[in-house]
């Protein structure tokens, strides 16, 4: 008799854990920090890219995600593409997220005709 019990009460613990799983938020948004930036990047090298038209080196261990939070390597990011970047201490690029479309932050429109950044003054990121 209790092998009997013990059997569905396996496979309902087991279809829960299941269900669970599955129903983690695979598509959740994602999180940026706050001293990273939007740019749209028109060129990418092995250790630079051009990011709105600055020059940017990027750091011997940077970071590459896609919008699924894969990881890329440097030589196979697309171009152009919209990214946010996150520059360390040096001014090398340290961090890149391509972003999805609905995570493309879009300027409100009585900002349209301007060329600088809306909330970062246009010294933010260094050139070299």
């Amino acid at each position: 008799m209790r092998s009997i019990l013990i059997r569905p009460i396996g496979l309902m613990a087991f279809a829960l854990l299941v269900s669970l799983a599955a129903s983690t938020p695979a598509d959740a948004a994602r999180t940026f920090p706050q001293n990273s930036r939007q740019v749209r990047i028109t060129q990418a090298a092995d250790d630079a890219i051009v990011a709105d038209g600055r020059s940017l080196h990027l750091a011997p261990g940077v970071l590459i995600y896609t919008p699924t939070n894969a990881t890329l390597v440097r030589g196979a990011l697309p171009t152009p593409v919209v990214a946010r970047v996150q520059v360390d201490l040096n001014g090398d690029v340290r961090r890149v997220w391509l972003l999805a479309d609905d995570e493309i932050v879009v300027r409100p429109w009585w900002q349209f005709w301007k060329s600088e950044p809306q909330s970062e003054p246009a010294s933010s990121l260094p050139t070299r």
